[in-house]
């Protein structure tokens, strides 16, 4: 089995829900959705704008995307030291809890 790292798989997010094996999906509008792991563009540390390049970590100031036909775009982000987060149930966790519902402890 190889695995291709640096192909993008196309998905479509259902209704309520994301499709966690898709990196891109093209909306209406021509509107390109992209959603890349950190890791996949070598960057090591987001809090603190940090891309690795031998022989550490350097600074950055954000990360340049080309398409064909269009201009260069730059994107930056605010540093930070604890990211936001919410907790929430995952579908599978309702699932579960149904499926093992009167089983002996």
């Amino acid at each position: 089995m190889v695995y291709e790292l640096g192909r993008l798989r196309e998905g479509q997010d259902p209704p309520g829900a994301r499709d966690p094996m898709a990196d891109y999906a093209l909306g209406e509008g021509g509107l390109l959705e992209l959603r890349l792991p950190w890791g996949m563009l070598l960057v090591a540390d987001p809090g603190h704008r940090l891309a690795w390049y031998a022989p550490g970590p350097i600074p950055i100031e954000g990360i340049g995307l080309l398409l064909a036909g269009a201009k260069p775009l730059r994107f930056a982000w605010p540093t930070w030291e604890e990211p936001a987060f919410a907790l929430r149930l995952k579908p599978p966790y309702f699932r579960l809890k149904e499926a093992w519902q009167g089983l002996p402890e």
